[in-house]
């Protein structure tokens, strides 16, 4: 396998009660007992550009929050080799605009295109992009190599990871930065997540990073699919979670 030789996790108190988390476009009838950051986005991090928090969804504001202190790390192969640097990310769609779609809904056929216009945001239609998040990331930390996007639900982390293995293995990448998160931030990805563990689990919001380099082992990233390789065993951290519990385990 290739050597972990730096990680950052970034999960709420799990010591605490979970929270009913609730949703405005949906009313109170639809709650999730979570965990979550009680913190506003520009809270959880203090980005290089402000403006990017426009566009950014909470995931990926998570993802940076913890990435980002990879920098000095990745410094080191950068200052030599400007494009030795790879990023290999599992996140989520971001929110989609409930907002919008109720109004347009709502709307007389003849004033559909006109509300549309009116309502939909180009800024909320970037942070829907799940490339976005890594390619923000990518832009803070200055990374120049390959960016690899990974969505599956469950093994996203796992993809990402074998990914990164095969381009250090390769030599296409000298050091590869693997990061998750995932965030309570769409009703509709948060059923979808709840569902996908048969309501069994808490959810909780989360995100992780590693930084990954060659040597001579090899090992099955699949092995952390294994239900017995979790910290939490009650806790869900939705796309993020195989990364995460690997951060906090070893």
């Amino acid at each position: 396998m290739s050597e972990v030789i730096w990680k950052k996790t970034l999960i709420p108190d799990l010591n605490l009660v979970p929270v009913d988390k609730s949703y405005e476009i949906y009313g109170q009838d639809f709650k999730i007992p979570s965990f979550f950051f009680p913190e506003n986005d520009q809270d959880l991090v203090t980005l290089p550009d402000r403006r990017a928090y426009r566009s950014m969804g909470r995931s990926s504001v998570l993802m940076s929050s913890v990435a980002l202190e990879a920098k000095e790390k990745l410094k080191t192969v950068q200052e030599n080799k400007k494009f030795s640097v790879g990023l290999y990310a599992a996140i989520d769609n971001g929110p989609d605009d409930y907002q919008c779609v109720r109004l347009c809904l709502d709307a007389p056929e003849k004033d559909f295109v006109e509300t549309y216009r009116k309502n939909r945001s180009p800024k909320q239609y970037l942070k829907q992009l799940p490339n976005l998040a890594p390619a923000q990331l990518g832009i803070f930390l200055d990374i120049r190599g390959p960016m690899n996007v990974y969505i599956h639900s469950k093994l996203g982390p796992i993809h990402a990871l074998e990914q990164a293995e095969f381009d250090l293995n390769n030599g296409i990448v000298d050091m590869a930065l693997v990061c998750a998160s995932f965030s309570l931030e769409d009703p509709l990805l948060v059923e979808r997540t709840h569902k996908d563990v048969n309501y069994e689990k808490t959810l909780s919001e989360g995100a992780a990073a590693m930084i990954l380099v060659k040597n001579n082992e090899v090992l099955n990233w699949s092995s952390l699919a294994e239900e017995n390789k979790r910290v939490h065993e009650k806790v869900y951290f939705g796309i993020a979670d195989q990364l995460i519990n690997f951060c906090l385990k070893e």
